[in-house]
């Protein structure tokens, strides 16, 4: 198993620098820039091709309601399908965290359940880092989606109750 470090560093500070507005037409723009290939399938979600130098170089990223909100992609080779490898996978989401703590900082772990996640909230975007059992992940969310993401679901009750008063 290996990582592409060197591409996952290269992709996280494309993203920190990148002039997001999060529409529809980032993704082909962030795509571009980046040297990857992107396929609309439909109005909500996009599969990617990208250049790192891993086994499995898909991606995906999702537009629901319009805005991008997510982009998804392997930094990491890929284990097949039934094998299980969270400690391998943990190891290789430490040595990919280096360079990206020079770059950006400390990551903030965050642990849900077996996966283990690194992220960092810069100003225009959210980079998040997984390990899971087969594979290290990277997400680039948009700061708007990942607020919402991360209020309590209590809250969510709330705003529908606003929302109704109107």
């Amino acid at each position: 198993m290996h990582a592409d470090i060197e591409g996952a560093v290269r992709t996280a500070r494309l993203a920190a620098h990148f002039d997001w507005t999060w529409d529809s037409e980032d993704l082909e723009r962030f795509c571009a820039a980046a040297g990857w290939q992107a396929e609309r399938f439909s109005d909500n979600a996009a599969t990617l091709t990208t250049n790192l130098d891993i086994n499995r170089r898909s991606g995906d990223a999702s537009l629901i309601w319009g805005p991008l909100q997510i982009i998804r992609l392997w930094v990491t080779d890929v284990a097949d399908p039934g094998t299980r490898m969270p400690e391998v996978m943990a190891e290789l989401l430490g040595e990919l965290s280096v360079p990206m703590a020079a770059e950006f900082g400390e990551g903030t772990p965050v642990t849900s359940g077996i996966v283990k996640k690194l992220r960092w909230d810069l100003p225009n975007v959210v980079i998040i880092l997984s390990a899971g059992l087969g594979s290290v992940a990277m997400r680039l969310v948009s700061p708007k989606h990942q607020a919402w993401t991360d209020e309590p679901e209590d809250e969510w009750d709330d705003d529908e109750d606003e929302d109704d008063d109107d």
